[in-house]
């Protein structure tokens, strides 16, 4: 988390110059509109970086890659700088690290709890997630970018529907960052709005093994839940005696029925931790 924090704090350090250079020939409303906008991004992310929650690591994710356009466009319009393109692609990669999510998410916990991200779907990633950032930022930059070239009727009908696409898009993302599994006392807590309609508890007096989820597990079986969403990398089994009462999420499905699983399928960014923190509360690890 330490260097993510040097690092957007050291982004004007090596931004400014190419972005001056780049709007240089620009006219006096276009050099203000970069500017200010960008100093406005910039604070922004200086808050949330020191404001670990969910929301702030959506918009922290949003933010970040964003330096990487800029760095390109000011190196193309104005003076080229290797450093200022190394710098904000190792930002924009080093915010996605399972570290950096798992210390954002776990600022909301309170109590004796500990909140641990879920691995957002495959699916998602190659694809919608990329789009849905696209058109966040476009949404954001387009209006005000066209008040500084004086278009100030198209600028201001830009802004509002790009405000309106902005806000959508940050409340899709968000939903990413509401993935996690909690230790409590009681046990284990599966809160994933992707898979179920409710978080739900496992509880530790009921639990049988936490541990790595068999190579042949049957993901279709009426008695297992998978809540992995089709995420990559290893995925963790929770096995229990007793069964617990779920309500799946499937597709646009309007008519939800609650079901009885006794083994659920999670997909931790760190399941390492999870696994070590499980041991920690007297879960039978294995």
């Amino acid at each position: 988390m330490l260097a993510v924090r040097v690092g957007w704090l050291g982004l004007p350090l090596v931004l400014a110059r190419p972005v001056e250079s780049a709007v240089d020939g620009a006219g006096a409303g276009g050099r203000w509109v970069v500017g200010i906008g960008l100093w406005v991004a910039w604070t922004v992310g200086v808050v949330v970086i020191f404001v670990p929650r969910p929301l702030t690591l959506t918009v922290l994710r949003v933010l970040a890659p964003g330096a990487v356009p800029v760095a390109v466009w000011a190196s193309l319009a104005g003076d080229p700088s290797p450093l200022a393109l190394a710098w904000s692609a190792a930002l924009a990669v080093g915010v996605f690290f399972p570290q950096v999510g798992e210390h954002f998410v776990d600022g909301a916990s309170y109590g004796d709890e500990r909140r641990f991200p879920l691995r957002a779907p495959v699916v998602l990633l190659a694809g919608p997630v990329p789009i849905v950032w696209a058109l966040v930022v476009c949404g954001l930059a387009a209006g005000p970018l066209l008040w500084g070239t004086g278009r100030w009727v198209l600028g201001a009908g830009l802004t509002v529907v790009g405000a309106a696409v902005a806000i959508g898009g940050i409340r899709a993302l968000h939903g990413l960052a509401l993935r996690w599994v909690v230790m409590v006392p009681a046990g284990l807590v599966v809160h994933d709005p992707m898979s179920t309609l409710d978080p739900f508890l496992c509880r530790r007096t009921a639990m049988t093994s936490l541990g790595p989820a068999p190579a042949d597990t049957d993901v279709a079986d009426d008695l297992t839940l998978d809540a992995t969403r089709g995420a990559a990398g290893p995925v963790i089994e929770v096995r229990m005696a007793e069964p617990v009462s779920v309500v799946p999420l499937r597709g646009r499905a309007t008519r939800l029925a609650a079901r009885s699983v006794i083994r659920v399928l999670i997909a931790p960014t760190r399941p390492g931790r999870v696994l070590a923190e499980a041991g920690q509360r007297r879960i039978p690890v294995g």
